[in-house]
C-alpha cells in the first residue's frame, strides 16, 4: 500500500513540475513582460523595449542601389537603436543617414555590405558593436560620434576603402583587430581617453606609417600594429605604459 502511495504522488509531483514548465516557456502565459515584442512595416521589423522606444532589427528595402535614411520615429516610436544584423549582408545600399535618436549600433549590424560607401553616425552613438562595419570594403569616410566610448572587435575590419578615421576624446576603448586590414590608412592619433587598445587591432594596416599615442593608455594588445608599413613610427610620452609597449614590441 505504501509503494502504490509513493507512486501516486511522485506521478502527481511529475505533472505538476511539466505543467509549470510549459507555462513558464509559453510568453503568452506567463505574463512576466519580459519577451521580446516584434512588429513590422513595409520596410523595417523592429523590437519594443522599455519606454516604448524602439531597436531596428532588420531592414526590407528594395534591393536596388540607393541611400537609406532611417527614420527617428516608426510607428510614433523613438528609434533608439540599430540592432544586431539589422542590414547583414544587404547589397543594395550605398549611404546610411542615422538619425539622432540612435544610441546603439549593434553586433554585424552593416557587417558584409559591401557596396556602402558612407555611413552618418549622430553624436549620441556612445557603443559601436562586434563586426558592426566588418568587410564594408567600399566604406570611404566614417566621422566618429563625439560621445563614442567603445569601439568593438573587428568594427571595421577589412574596410580597405577607409581613408581615415578621427577618434573623439571620450572613446576609451578599441577592441581587437578592430581595423584590421585597413590598408589606405597612413596615420593614426589615439585620443587622450583610450585605455584599451585591443590584441592586432591596427593590423596589416600596410601604408601605416605614423602613430600617435597617449598617457592614458594603460593596455595595448599584442600584434597591434604588427604588418604596418617597415617605416612605422611611434610618438608616446616619455615614461608611459604606451612608450614601455613600443620599446619592448618594435
Amino acid at each position: 500500500m505504501k509503494k502504490i502511495l509513493a507512486l501516486i504522488l511522485a506521478a502527481l509531483m511529475l505533472m505538476s513540475f511539466v505543467a509549470c514548465s510549459d507555462n513558464k516557456n509559453d510568453p503568452e502565459e506567463s505574463g512576466d513582460g519580459n519577451h521580446a515584442q516584434i512588429e513590422q512595416t513595409a520596410e523595417y521589423e523592429y523590437e519594443v523595449v522599455v519606454g516604448d522606444n524602439i531597436i531596428i532589427t532588420k531592414y526590407n528595402g528594395v534591393y536596388e542601389a540607393h541611400v537609406v535614411e532611417i527614420p527617428s520615429e516608426i510607428d510614433d516610436r523613438k528609434v533608439i537603436g540599430i540592432g544586431d544584423q539589422a542590414f547583414y549582408y544587404n547589397n543594395a545600399i550605398t549611404g546610411v543617414v542615422i538619425p539622432d535618436t540612435v544610441k546603439t549600433i549593434g553586433n554585424y549590424a552593416f557587417a558584409g555590405c559591401s557596396f556602402l560607401k558612407n555611413v552618418t553616425i549622430p553624436a549620441n552613438v556612445t557603443s559601436i558593436g562586434n563586426y558592426a562595419f566588418t568587410n564594408c570594403i567600399a566604406l570611404e569616410e566614417i566621422t566618429l560620434p563625439s560621445a563614442l566610448v567603445t569601439i568593438g572587435e573587428a568594427a571595421f575590419y577589412g574596410c580597405s576603402a577607409l581613408k581615415e578615421i578621427k577618434f573623439p576624446e571620450t572613446l576609451e576603448s578599441i577592441g581587437k583587430i578592430a581595423f584590421w586590414g585597413c590598408v589606405k590608412f597612413t596615420s593614426v592619433e589615439i585620443s587622450a581617453g583610450v585605455k584599451t587598445i585591443g590584441e592586432q587591432a591596427f593590423y596589416e594596416c600596410s601604408a601605416l606609417a605614423s602613430v600617435k599615442l597617449t598617457a592614458g593608455i594603460e593596455s595595448i594588445g599584442d600584434f597591434a600594429f604588427n604588418k604596418c608599413a617597415e617605416n612605422i613610427t611611434f610618438d608616446a610620452p616619455e615614461g608611459s605604459y604606451a612608450a614601455e609597449y613600443i620599446a619592448e614590441n618594435y
